[in-house]
């Protein structure tokens, strides 16, 4: 437990930082050869050094924000999945130095720096301790800028902060555009569905299997990253009567879902039935040790329509997911919608 005297001065820190409306900014060239502006006196840095006895990374423990930590490092690239995309890669930087078993992810947002892909990625670990990190991947080189503490300066604050951030001019500029998923509305299954996907949907054969090939239907995915959205439409086999009920559904769910890509077993949340529009919904959420997801389902003129969401563990709170889950519309004809999902029915239970 953190004693009363270091309470009261780690408010008195933040308080100070949050009033200071006007903080004078100073160009730095750090050892890595990046560069940033700060608004406070960094201090020496503690470095660690290469092959070539040149630093490969700093960390800083600046006085004015007391318990922070801000690290910079340039890295070669490690072992890596050949099959994994460049978003993956990104990713796997911050998951590889963080904690999720226990912590949470509240934004991840993909872009570029001087052409070359990067993400930013925010979030809470176990212990509390909160910390944002951005990630550049150059032509052979992982740039990685984090800041870490058990509180962090003024959000306006640190965005500067993280804005002010610049490659080294030896690394160059990169080629890309763009980069990052891109939002889109689709309208899928032949008009019986609408919904605004974070990341574009495309057909797909992710179906639900239900060991007989009588069961036909079009599915759609979208993936960037560790997150993924999902629809499915199934025409349901013959033998099923046109019909799931809860219990069927609930075991599709585990059947489908239970098992993450390493075959480890994911923990569910609460079974629960959501209504809209007079449709009952069967609704779950589980997790693995870095991911978490949401099941929505239902059963409608003898077809299932199911929606899902996989992503970094805390993402299922996020403006994204919940744009997604509340976006959904199911149609009958006469263009009559039957059902509108609740965007955010579950609470996280980790």
């Amino acid at each position: 437990m953190p004693s009363l005297l270091f309470a009261l001065s780690l408010l008195a820190a933040q308080t100070a930082n949050q009033k200071t409306a006007s903080p004078h900014w100073k160009a730095v060239i750090t050892k890595i050869g990046a560069s940033l502006s700060v608004p406070i006196d960094l201090g020496a840095p503690s470095c660690e050094f290469g092959a070539n006895k040149k630093p490969v990374s700093e960390a800083y423990k600046p006085a004015g924000w007391q318990g922070c930590s801000l690290r910079l490092s340039r890295r070669v690239f490690g072992k890596e999945d050949p099959d994994d995309s460049v978003a993956v890669r990104l990713e796997d930087v911050v998951f590889g130095e963080v904690d999720l078993d226990g912590g949470t992810i509240s934004k991840v947002n993909f872009g570029l720096m001087n052409g070359w892909p990067s993400v930013d990625i925010e979030g809470k670990q176990k212990d509390n301790t909160l910390f944002r990190y951005r990630v550049c991947r150059t032509g052979s080189l992982n740039f990685v800028m984090s800041l870490a503490g058990p509180w962090l300066p003024a959000d306006q604050t640190v965005k500067t902060l993280f804005d002010s951030f610049h490659l080294p001019k030896a690394v160059g500029a990169g080629k890309l555009p763009a980069f990052g998923p891109v939002a889109k509305a689709a309208t899928l299954g032949d008009g019986k569905v609408d919904v605004l996907a974070p990341i574009e949907l495309k057909d797909s054969d992710e179906i639900p299997d239900f060991g007989d090939e009588s069961a036909t239907g079009q599915g759609y995915s979208g993936e960037f990253g560790y997150s993924s959205y999902n629809v499915g439409i199934v025409t349901l086999p013959a033998d099923f009567g046109g019909t799931m009920d809860d219990d069927a559904i609930d075991n599709l769910f585990k059947t489908q879902y239970g098992e993450d890509d390493d075959g480890d077993k994911v923990t569910f949340g609460e079974f629960k039935t959501l209504t809209a529009g007079g449709l009952s919904f069967r609704s779950v959420t589980y997790v693995d040790d870095t991911l978490e997801a949401r099941v929505d389902a239902v059963v409608q003129d003898g077809k299932l329509f199911i929606f899902s969401a996989t992503v970094p563990r805390g993402m299922l709170e996020s403006t994204e997911a919940k744009k997604f889950f509340g976006s959904i519309k199911i149609h009958a004809g006469a263009g009559r919608t039957l059902a509108v999902l609740d965007s955010s029915p579950h609470r996280a239970f980790y």
